[in-house]
């Protein structure tokens, strides 16, 4: 009975002290080829990495219209320039004969359009612009040396309105150098639009 007793004894401490041995084991990630056929395993999936991709904003046109200081829209000049430029021929430039044609165009306040003229030594010149609708037409006839040179005033109109004599009523702008003068006139819409038309006159 003793030696039953004993065995009984040893076994259990035995069992006690494989039971306190005993460690949890944490499951460990695996890859995908290492887990055992038949079993669930923790896959290490990569988190997908999600790239951002600004896209800078186009650049912002801003469109204008027609500004003052263009060029006027070309149009025939036949039509109305002999009824408007004769009356002021006869009082502004009695005697002189028209160099060249004239020149038109329709024009919004500010534009501009030119008649080319080369200043021949010992001659004379006369500039007569008028307008139908402008308020304020200017004219002056401008030294053009070099094309890629402003032009230099040489003389212009003194008057309001809407028509511009340069150099009129006996008074013709002469040119006093030797030599033939590259140059043009230049005709300003200044305040208000319409259609205008210029002659030069020479004698």
């Amino acid at each position: 009975m003793r030696s039953f007793v004993l065995a009984s004894t040893a076994l259990a401490a035995v069992i006690s002290s494989g039971c306190s041995s005993h460690e949890t084991v944490p499951p460990t990630t695996t890859g995908p080829g290492d887990c055992p056929p038949g079993q669930y395993c923790a896959q290490n999936t990569p988190t997908p990495t999600t790239t951002t991709t600004t896209t800078a904003p186009a650049p912002t046109t801003t469109s204008t219209g027609t500004t003052g200081g263009s060029a006027c829209s070309p149009i025939a000049a036949g039509a109305f320039a002999t009824p408007l430029l004769t009356p002021l021929q006869q009082s502004e430039a009695p005697g002189m004969q028209p160099e060249g044609s004239a020149v038109a165009g329709q024009c919004t306040e500010g534009q501009t359009f030119e008649l080319p003229l080369t200043l021949q030594p010992g001659k004379c010149y006369t500039v007569i612009a008028v307008s139908m609708g402008v308020q304020e037409l200017d004219a002056m006839i401008a030294a053009q040396p070099l094309p890629n040179l402003p032009p230099t005033p040489l003389a212009q109109d003194n008057s309001s309105g809407g028509q511009a004599v340069v150099a009129g009523k006996g008074s013709c702008f002469k040119n006093a150098a030797p030599i033939a003068v590259p140059a043009k006139v230049i005709v300003k819409a200044t305040r208000g639009g319409g259609s205008a038309v210029a002659q030069v006159y020479v004698k």
